[in-house]
């Protein structure tokens, strides 16, 4: 069994940027692999810009390593990303 956070240490080929996303993402998974950390919390915890986590968010999920999916308030509204 390897750990979310070893996989996400050892994924290969990955820019500096997109490697540490990866692994705070990696960071904060459920045992379903599930979390919803905001991109304000990404971007304050990496450093980088708020533009700059959700590009590479999407690079991630281009790459088939992340699956994003929309979230929602209370009263339905979707939260923003």
């Amino acid at each position: 069994f390897i750990s979310a956070r070893d996989w996400a240490i050892t994924a290969d080929n990955l820019p500096p940027t997109e490697r540490l996303l990866l692994i705070l993402l990696s960071n904060k998974v459920d045992r379903s692999f599930s979390c919803t950390p905001t991109v304000r919390t990404l971007a304050a915890e990496s450093g980088a810009g708020r533009s700059t986590v959700l590009r590479r968010l999407k690079d991630l999920e281009a790459g088939g390593l992340i699956r994003r999916e929309p979230q929602y308030d209370r009263a339905g509204g979707r939260l923003s990303t």
